[in-house]
């Protein structure tokens, strides 16, 4: 769920079957999670000028997970943006990996 200005209409949708009220990810912590499986499973946020189709100086992305990498497969936790500008967070082999790439630079 969106909490900035942006209300509603950037509400992201779970897609290809995340398992909701999974088990909090820290003992003892309060609420629940969302349980991905690692091949299809991901959130789908739509395109907004308040996120990634127009020029934004600052803004927070906030990831709190607990992987499984069984087998050191690539496992993508964030990925947004093309061939010219683009953002990706994944695990790969155990290390988290940050790609940032802005306009060629």
């Amino acid at each position: 769920v969106n909490l900035g200005s942006g209300g509603a209409a950037i509400n992201g949708t779970y897609q290809s079957g995340v398992t909701l009220n999974a088990p909090g990810l820290y003992p003892n912590g309060a609420g629940n999670s969302a349980d991905f499986d690692g091949v299809n499973d991901r959130i789908l946020i739509p395109d907004s000028p308040l996120i990634n189709t127009a020029a934004i100086a600052q803004r927070t992305i906030e990831l709190v997970f607990n992987a499984d990498n069984a087998g050191g497969a690539r496992q993508v936790l964030w990925e947004e943006g093309g061939n010219t500008n683009a953002l990706n967070i994944y695990i790969e082999g155990g290390q988290i990996y940050f790609n940032i790439r802005d306009a060629g630079d």
